[in-house]
């Protein structure tokens, strides 16, 4: 056992769950456990810890909260040209992303959610059908398991090809500072999202067999950005037995803010200026700005931070439309601010632990009458007055 065994957090808020701590750790001392409400954090096992500090060295976050060194090079807003706008969240930004990975012969790591286990987790992949089930939005905390690790592992094992990263700016910040290390950042492109916050696996889980018990079956299929009624109208349901049921109450939660991680009220990657290569998200200000660019499919914004993401995206821009904006054109909330912490949001959590999902689903919703469009809008004007 080590006397210097350090400290990795006091507070649930200097922890974002990224892992790289755990990757870093050459006595593998670090294991990341759920709390409470489901969240992910590391935790140190004394008897195995040698002292070396290399936890407390990789931690960017708390780093980045202090000062982000970062800077924007160009923004686009794109679109994907075919199909794919069909079954993407957005314009398709990911997909035309990942086929230029994979049908190159590299690798992809992005998140996908397991039914049978209720979980998101971020996974590495080097084929189609594996991407595939990785479209669509997750409003689920990933669990990033030994990934960091399988990335050097297959990096070396294939020294003449590349890997795309996706994942929320915490994670993509945490991969960086990892893979940066291991000096294997030039093989690399980081992607990051533009993130309202992740809630927990526990929660959803907890949520999701609530509504299985009420009809009697298993969620075989979730989406919460169906665009069946065009992405600003999207669609929030699950299948089961081959039918639709809602799970509005649960996005409600997000959308509300009452869900997210503690960290995510003092993220310091919801800005313009990232530490990734390229940020992508849903460009919400397209109809105000550029309404001759709009579709009612998606329209993707893209964020360029470094010469390798401006690379990549001009090599993928023959599979897009796009035209270049500027950056009071690209403003939305989570490239301010981190999400604000509801005054009832500790409320929320014991009245979920106390009072159960109907009782939560009934307390904890936001104005249904109010559509998707018009709140962007709202949250658009909002942004631009700060």
């Amino acid at each position: 056992m080590n006397n210097k065994v350090p400290v990795l957090w006091n507070n649930e808020s200097d922890c974002c769950g990224c892992s790289a701590c755990a990757a870093v750790c050459p006595a593998g001392a670090i294991d990341y456990k759920q709390n409470n409400s489901g969240f992910f954090f590391p935790e140190i096992n004394n008897d195995k810890c040698i002292g070396c500090s290399n936890c407390i060295k990789i931690c960017t976050f708390k780093n980045d909260k202090k000062e982000l060194n970062a800077k924007t090079r160009n923004i686009y807003a794109a679109k994907a040209k075919n199909d794919i706008l069909l079954k993407s969240s957005s314009g398709g930004l990911f997909t035309v992303l990942s086929d230029y990975f994979l049908q190159n012969g590299g690798a992809v790591i992005s998140a996908i959610y397991d039914p049978d286990s209720y979980e998101v987790r971020s996974i590495l992949y080097d084929n189609i059908e594996m991407r595939e089930k990785a479209h669509g939005s997750k409003y689920i905390e990933s669990n990033i398991g030994g990934v960091f690790i399988q990335a050097v592992e297959w990096l070396k094992e294939h020294p003449e090809k590349k890997l795309m990263f996706v994942g929320t700016g915490c994670q993509a910040a945490g991969f960086r500072s990892f893979i940066s290390r291991k000096k294997l950042e030039d093989r690399v492109l980081i992607v990051d999202l533009i993130c309202n916050g992740v809630p927990s696996q526990k929660l959803w889980k907890k949520y999701a067999q609530h509504v299985e018990n009420q009809q009697k079956g298993k969620l075989e299929y979730i989406t919460f950005k169906n665009k069946r009624n065009g992405w600003e109208n999207p669609g929030v349901f699950g299948i089961i037995n081959n039918k639709e049921v809602s799970i509005r109450g649960y996005s409600e939660w997000f959308y509300g803010q009452y869900s997210l991680r503690e960290s995510c009220y003092s993220c310091p990657y919801t800005q313009i200026d990232r530490l990734s290569d390229i940020t992508i998200g849903d460009y919400w200000g397209v109809r105000q700005y550029h309404p001759e660019f709009y579709n009612d499919m998606g329209v993707s914004l893209a964020l360029i931070h470094t010469d390798t993401g401006q690379f990549v995206f001009n090599k993928v821009s023959q599979n897009l439309e796009c035209i270049e904006i500027n950056r009071d054109e690209c403003l939305q909330p989570r490239l301010i601010e981190p999400a604000k912490k509801p005054d009832t949001c500790a409320q929320f959590w014991k009245d979920i632990d106390e009072r159960g999902i109907d009782y939560c689903t009934r307390k904890y919703k936001e104005d249904s009458t109010k559509s998707l469009a018009g709140k962007i809008k709202k949250l658009i004007k909002i942004s631009l007055k700060i």
